[in-house]
This record gives C-alpha cells, structure tokens and sequence, in this order.
C-alpha cells in the first residue's frame, strides 16, 4: 500500500529538497501542509506535481558543469615548471 501523505523528513527524502526549502514552499503557497496533530504532513501526489512540473536541467547546467570542469583541468605556468 503507498502512502498518500508524508511527514517532512520523508518528504525532503523522496522528493531531494531540503526542510528549510519545504518550508519556504509552504510560505509561498506552492505547497500546503496538512496537520494531525502535531505532525506535519504533505500530500505525496502533491509534493510529485510541484518536483514534475519544475523546469527542466537543458544545456545551461550542463554548460556550467563542463566549464567548471575545464577550469580545474587547465594548467599554470606553476604548474609547468615555466
């Protein structure tokens, strides 16, 4: 049986964000928590809309990873003796 709500270390644990960023969603009205008592839960279908329907990582992120990349592969002339 799937569950239909999870608390926020679950969420922060099947969705990759983190508790501080759950909470800032919550104040921005992106998410909505839900409470039983003095738990804090999230809809699980909720929490999956909101991670699918974020932007998708295109060629910018990969750009910067492969820049970032080459900068640590480039020599100096400290480097060459030179």
């Amino acid at each position: 049986m799937n569950k239909i709500a999870v608390t926020i270390p679950d969420a922060t644990a099947l969705s990759g964000i983190g508790r501080s960023s759950l909470y800032k969603l919550f104040n921005q009205g992106k998410l909505t928590p839900r409470k039983s008592g003095k738990r804090t839960l999230i809809l699980v279908a909720e929490l999956e809309d909101y991670v699918k329907n974020l932007p998708a990582g295109g060629p910018t992120i990969v750009q910067a990873i492969g820049e970032a990349g080459d900068v640590n592969h480039r020599t100096s002339t400290s480097d060459t003796g030179q």
